[in-house]
């Protein structure tokens, strides 16, 4: 589990107090399912505008709190629109009003000029957790309130009700993790949520897959190992030691233990490990846009490469401003480049060659 931005915990707390279901969240923001329990697990970081329509769909706005914030309107007075411009206007206004150059902002934030100027200049959106700093560099801190009615229904019912509707005590804020795990390999092979119950033995039925991942249901431990076996995988803690391990599954092994002793061997080399300033920002924003470019062309055109996914994920990685974003971006390049790894040991007859090695 990676760090959960104290914004996305807050926002699924209110959605369980609710009672509202991760599905109806993640049609309101315009994501899969799968995001809003990758988000509240720590897995992944949504954007700030991401936030806002999360927020907007339970009924919630972000608010900055501190000396000199923007009040909250009064009851019966029509409420602002806080997008991101919005946002970034009263950030810009404060930074004003406390002669806090652009510049100087920059070096408190451990980011590029350049980066700053595109947050004012073209309305840009900051990452979540560039946003979080910036709030706090000008003397505020970030928070939610009560903001317009919720654009999606609560499915709780009061306490003591009768029926067999959901009610929030059944709500979890979090999907079991291997759940969380296994629906990232059914996206990884293309499966849509439809064709595992035919192809589960234990007839895994496609409701009870959105219930686990919403976090409503807490899955069976036989009901995990079906659906892992329906992917072709296996759960450690119940395959016996002598079980046939399925193909995907022993080749990511093989290619993860290649990873650790090659690092092995380079920490033997240097001596423990170097330790380099990044070097990553703003200088490297051209050429990362220009991989993305080529990365997006390719893909529409139906010429998409493994060379091309590469140079576009590590372009994010070179460009990356701050160690949060660096290490998620670092996750993602050396996920790719396992994939990649995947791919080279499936095609034809490399298998078979390594399976006699």
């Amino acid at each position: 589990m990676g760090t959960i931005h104290p914004l996305v915990a807050e926002l699924d707390a209110v959605r369980v107090e609710l009672g509202v279901p991760a599905e109806d969240v993640a049609k309101a923001v315009g994501v899969a399912v799968e995001e809003i329990s990758w988000w509240a697990s720590g897995l992944r970081m949504p954007s700030l505008g991401q936030v806002i329509a999360y927020g907007t769909a339970i009924g919630r706005q972000i608010d900055f709190l501190g000396d000199a914030a923007p009040a909250a309107p009064e009851e019966g007075a029509e409420a602002e629109t806080r997008d991101v411009a919005w946002l970034m206007a009263v950030l810009d206004a404060r930074c004003a009003a406390l002669n806090i150059s652009q510049r100087r902002l920059a070096t408190i934030l451990g980011v590029g000029h350049c980066t700053i100027r595109r947050w004012t200049r073209t309305a840009s959106s900051p990452s979540l957790v560039n946003f979080t700093a910036y709030t706090h560099a000008v003397g505020w801190a970030v928070g939610l309130r009560q903001g317009p009615p919720p654009k999606v229904k609560a499915v709780a019912m009061a306490a003591g009700a009768e029926g067999d509707h959901v009610t929030a005590a059944k709500v979890r804020r979090l999907p079991h993790r291997l759940i969380v795990m296994l629906e990232a390999i059914r996206i990884e092979q293309n499966l849509p949520r439809s064709a595992i119950p035919q192809l589960s033995s234990n007839a895994v039925k496609k409701t009870s897959l959105q219930q686990w991942v919403s976090g409503f249901v807490t899955p069976r431990l036989d009901d995990l190992a079906a659906y892992a076996r329906t992917l072709g995988c296996d759960l450690d803690i119940v395959r016996p030691a002598e079980a046939e391990v399925a193909p995907q599954v022993r080749r990511r092994r093989d290619i993860l233990q290649q990873i650790e002793v090659e690092r092995g061997a380079r920490e033997m080399q240097v001596g423990g490990g170097p330790s380099y300033a990044d070097g990553t920002g703003s200088p490297w924003q051209e050429m990362a846009d220009e991989a993305f470019r080529h990365d997006i062309e390719a893909g529409r055109a139906n010429q998409l490469t493994w060379a091309l996914r590469t140079q576009s994920v590590l372009g994010r990685v070179l460009r990356s401003d701050n160690p949060p974003e660096l290490r998620a971006e670092l996750v993602k390049a050396a996920a790719v480049l396992v994939a990649w790894l995947e791919d080279l040991d499936t095609r034809d007859g490399q298998e078979e060659d390594n399976e006699n090695a």
